[in-house]
């Protein structure tokens, strides 16, 4: 995906549109503002947390 920094990507008829979290701006949403909300930031590295815990307790010997 070409947008970047957690940024949703939109398809869209004649390509894509990024739709930047908190904090980030441009066409791919990798512009970081400085002005950024402390609030924001500590709730995208809560959830980057939780996702490194979760994925770490995953066993890697999984039969699909």
């Amino acid at each position: 995906m070409p947008c970047m920094n957690f940024a949703t990507c939109v398809d869209m008829v004649n390509g894509y549109r990024c739709d930047c979290a908190p904090g980030f701006e441009g066409t791919t949403c990798d512009i970081i503002l400085m002005n950024v909300n402390p609030t924001h930031v500590k709730m995208v590295l809560l959830v980057l947390m939780a996702l490194r815990y979760t994925f770490a307790s995953v066993p890697l010997d999984l039969q699909v």
